[in-house]
């Protein structure tokens, strides 16, 4: 791990309030502030620019934020650069035709 002075700590509480909310699902800024003991301050600064990024989507009705499809994107992109779904392919046409389900 790189030394704990090169890290960014903004950066550091980005990602782990995304990771809250994809282990909790939808959550408000307070709720948000108690699981990460973050200021509330902070985590609406955060969270509205990860909103005007495009990672997390707020409910109309209750206010609360999820991660958006942005991220599944993004490691969507990422499987596909690893070439995953190529090499699984002849495996997949194989179980289709011994399975004669669809896969």
């Amino acid at each position: 791990m790189a030394k704990r002075s090169n890290l960014v700590q903004s950066v550091i509480r980005a990602l782990d309030i995304l990771e809250t909310i994809d282990a909790y699902g939808e959550l408000g800024i307070s709720e948000i502030s108690d699981k990460l003991n973050l200021d509330k301050s902070t985590v609406h600064r955060i969270i509205s620019t990860l909103r005007h990024k495009g990672y997390v989507v707020q409910n109309n009705t209750d206010h609360k934020y999820s991660n958006s499809i942005k991220l599944w994107e993004m490691g969507n992109n990422v499987v596909e650069r690893l070439g995953v779904r190529r090499q699984a392919q002849p495996f997949m046409e194989r179980l289709v035709i011994e399975s004669c389900e669809t896969v």
